[in-house]
């Protein structure tokens, strides 16, 4: 399994290059990007793979995994002011990866 974060930053020969590697199955690739796929991946690369769009997470989704992600490393609940929660969540702007970032530090 190959995992590719920010594919579409690689150019059209080094997407090339994994076709030969996914048609024959050594490898499985699963790519990620912030960008449109139908611009930023080549097609030759997107015709190979199926794509799924992920959307962005509300804020009662955020604010949940907020909560459960201090809990998980032992923070009380009663540590974990909501306007706090709420202002992490708005911030993250849907992206779950930045709100625990945010709630890291």
């Amino acid at each position: 399994i190959l995992f590719l974060d920010e594919c579409h930053r690689f150019n059209k020969a080094q997407q090339d290059s994994f076709l030969p590697f996914i048609e024959d199955g050594t490898i499985v690739f699963i790519g990620a990007t912030t960008e449109n796929p139908s611009f930023g991946v080549n097609s030759a690369l997107l015709s190979r793979a199926p794509v799924f769009v992920l959307q962005r997470l509300s804020t009662e989704s955020l604010a949940t995994i907020l909560r459960r992600a201090a809990t998980a490393v032992g923070c009380p609940p009663e540590r974990l002011d909501d306007s706090a929660v709420s202002a992490i969540a708005a911030l993250a702007d849907g992206d779950a990866r930045v709100a625990l970032n945010v709630l890291e530090l």
